[in-house]
């Protein structure tokens, strides 16, 4: 009887330090996986984080932390509003408004462009244009967070702003002459220079119409550098 629970005892030990080894196996698996993982995201150049449904940080890498002005591995199981405010057109939005916040309120991905002109601004003051998709992580059908990317669009923001500018500027510059040139135009064509052949006067009309064109062109330049840059508010609606 002692031979037979000492050779049960036994294949217990074995089985047992078997079992062991198969979860230290586990492990090492699991530890190598999630350092690829975080290998793989860290190397991202958009800032990636991981969010719990309550804006806890559970994972940041290094490009979000640069955007968020936060020292390496600082934004890990804090809440992400403590490093900065967003904002756009220069004014902070509500956080009900907030891009991330609606994403887990609303179980759906919510994607910032550039056109939105948002941007944010860590405590120290720093101030990083940027775009970002946000996405929900749900579990069993229940939301429990939010993936983030996050890019700083700042140079793309100012070469926008220079384009716009470029814009309005060439297109007034243009409007000069070009309105000089209409009113001589008509000045001719009414007879103030002197009687006119038919011919001249087929000439001056098309002279006419091609600056007609190219202000109406001109016109729509700065429109549409006016929209993009904010200053005419564009509402749209239904119309028949």
């Amino acid at each position: 009887s002692l031979n037979e629970q000492s050779t049960n005892l036994t294949n217990t030990k074995r089985a047992i330090l078997n079992l062991l080894e198969d979860s230290k196996e586990l492990e090492e698996r699991l530890r190598r996986k999630k350092g690829q993982m975080d290998a793989v995201i860290g190397a991202i150049a958009e800032g990636v984080i991981v969010l719990k449904s309550d804006l806890t940080v559970h994972r940041a890498n290094p490009a979000a932390e640069q955007i968020y002005d936060v020292p390496a591995l600082g934004m890990k199981r804090k809440n992400l509003v403590e490093f900065g405010a967003m904002l756009k057109n220069g004014k902070e939005i509500p956080r009900e408004e907030h891009p991330i916040i609606r994403t887990i309120r609303e179980n759906r991905t919510i994607i910032v462009g550039l056109e939105d002109n948002c941007a944010i601004k860590t405590p120290s003051g720093k101030t990083t244009s940027v775009a970002m998709a946000t996405a929900p992580l749900v579990v069993d059908g229940t939301v429990v967070g939010a993936v983030v990317a996050i890019r700083d669009i700042t140079a793309e923001k100012q070469f926008d702003e220079s384009r716009n500018s470029f814009i309005s500027v060439a297109s007034h510059q243009l409007r000069t002459p070009l309105t000089s040139m209409r009113w001589y135009i008509e000045m001719i064509q009414a007879g103030d220079a002197g009687p006119l052949t038919p011919e001249q006067k087929d000439f001056l009309g098309e002279a006419y119409k091609g600056i007609i064109r190219l202000t109406d062109t001109l016109d729509t330049l700065l429109a549409l550098s006016r929209i993009e840059s904010g200053r005419t508010k564009v509402e749209a609606k239904e119309i028949e």
